[in-house]
């Protein structure tokens, strides 16, 4: 019953209404990062099961094809913890069957956007807004300061404003 609330409550919320009518990409990268969750989730309960291994695949391909770093950071724990499952109790043979098909779902999506990139900047791994905006890469504070500035703005007053815009 809570998560019908939830859900409900979505559609009043600017914040995913806004989101969800533009050109964002975050709500389809979570919609692909909940069908991964949501294969992973079968893929435990049904081990033996080949479909779920080919659907985490694809779904983390597809995630990674619009946000590729929150696709990674959100597929690796759950990766993780299906590895060390298998290895616990000793079921390694389904994972060992389940790899091939995740790794050919996700290189539906992953081969293309390598292209794409290096199609459009010359390198497979730079994306091309990287061409029309140098700064947008990741990198490490390089001071303390620096630290302090980025936890200020980029935590704090995010939250602040998520906080202001949810009701």
């Amino acid at each position: 019953e809570m998560a019908n609330v939830c859900l409900i409550s979505l559609l009043f919320c600017p914040y995913f209404v806004f989101n969800s009518a533009s050109y964002f990409s975050h709500t389809p990268c979570l919609l692909a990062m909940l069908l991964f969750c949501y294969a992973y989730l079968e893929s435990l309960k049904h081990p033996e099961r080949l479909l779920p291994y080919a659907g985490m695949g694809i779904f983390a391909g597809l995630g990674f094809s619009i946000r590729p770093f929150t696709a990674i950071s959100l597929c690796v724990v759950p990766a993780i913890h299906l590895l060390w499952r298998g290895l616990r109790r000793k079921q390694i043979v389904p994972l060992l069957k389940g790899l091939p098909l995740a790794i050919a779902g996700s290189s539906l999506f992953v081969i293309p956007f390598f292209l794409y990139n290096h199609e459009m900047t010359g390198s497979a791994l730079r994306q091309p807004f990287h061409v029309y905006d140098s700064r947008e890469q990741i990198t490490f504070p390089t001071s303390l300061s620096e630290t302090v500035e980025r936890i200020r703005t980029h935590l704090i007053l995010r939250l602040l404003h998520l906080a202001r815009w949810f009701p």
